[in-house]
């Protein structure tokens, strides 16, 4: 049995994305799926996931994000960069966010958090430390999925 280039693209985006996003909210976004009509959608706390495109966050480049740390902490940033990191008329969407944290002290380990958005809403993302310069420390997340 033969698996096409596009059935391994699928299979291989879904097994990065849920290794990517802890138990607990993998089983959260699964009860969250909304039926969108023409199919499933997943979405967490409301969130269809979907709607988190590159154009979406390019268009709040410079506005405030808040990364969750526990119920009651949480670290201020702001997204600085949308880079994209595949061809624009491939069958997947891949791009690049870069996070600048707005104290100097706010130290992330590699880690999945709750990434907050007046705009957005709230929704899970990987975070990834690129390193500390005079205006603070950097994060980055890294989507890659298949267009719809």
């Amino acid at each position: 049995m033969a698996i096409t280039r596009r059935e391994l693209l699928k299979a291989g985006t879904a097994v990065v994305a849920a290794a990517a996003i802890p138990f607990s909210l993998r089983r959260s976004a699964a009860a969250a799926a909304l039926d969108a009509g023409d199919g499933v959608q997943l979405a967490w706390d409301g969130v269809a996931l979907g709607a988190l495109t590159r154009a979406a966050f390019a268009e709040q480049v410079r506005s405030g994000f808040r990364v969750r740390l526990g119920v009651r902490r949480s670290v201020p940033a702001r997204l600085v960069e949308v880079r994209d990191l595949g061809a624009a008329d491939g069958p997947t969407e891949c791009f690049a966010l870069r996070f600048r944290t707005t104290r100097r002290r706010a130290d992330l380990p590699q880690g999945t958090y709750v990434v907050e958005h007046r705009k957005l809403g709230r929704f899970p993302m990987f975070l990834v430390p690129m390193g500390l310069q005079r205006s603070g420390r950097y994060y980055e997340a890294v989507i890659n999925r298949l267009r719809a």
